[in-house]
């Protein structure tokens, strides 16, 4: 006979729980999403196995609107969580990692001008690699199509390595 069905609900608090990530490795997952269980906007996850939902957990900063997250593992006790974030002055992208059960104190990942957005995460060989949009903006010209632009890195700690001409080499245009 079938086994049944189990279904877990996630209490992310709030009443607007939305953009899910989830990532898998042998019988345990993470789940990751946007919330307004505090405000502003936070990222929040919870761990799971075939018979239980952790608590739900505000991983990003308390302080900044957050969105847009994607989650890893890059190893069987260590997953990596990136989103975008406002800091008051541009759009940039944070982690927050969980060791050995254990959520690490977020940091930020990316700095610049450049708007940082909808991050995706892929892991190989224990090496974190990101995709994510970028774009310039002049004022209020923010999503002028032209502008935007994908941008390839492997994470390292919390640095960002990027060969010489890898922008080039996806963006033909060499624009940012």
């Amino acid at each position: 006979p079938a086994q049944p069905i189990v279904i877990h609900q996630l209490d992310g608090g709030g009443n607007a729980n939305l953009d899910p990530a989830i990532a898998v490795v042998g019988d345990r997952g993470i789940v990751v999403w946007e919330g307004n269980h505090h405000w502003p906007r936070q990222i929040h996850a919870a761990c799971i196995t075939p018979d239980e939902v952790s608590d739900a957990q505000q991983i990003s900063f308390a302080k900044y609107p957050a969105s847009n997250p994607d989650v890893v593992f890059v190893g069987p006790e260590e997953a990596i969580v990136a989103w975008d974030h406002y800091d008051g002055s541009s759009v940039n992208l944070a982690g927050c990692r969980i060791e050995n059960g254990t959520w690490q104190k977020p940091f930020s990942i990316t700095g610049d001008p450049r708007i940082a957005r909808h991050v995706d995460l892929a892991a190989y060989d224990g090496d974190v690699w990101l995709a994510w949009q970028a774009q310039s903006f002049d004022k209020h010209l923010v999503n002028r199509l032209t502008e935007q632009q994908i941008v390839l890195a492997r994470l390292q700690g919390e640095s960002l390595e990027m060969l010489p001409d890898w922008f080039t080499r996806i963006n033909k245009t060499g624009a940012l």
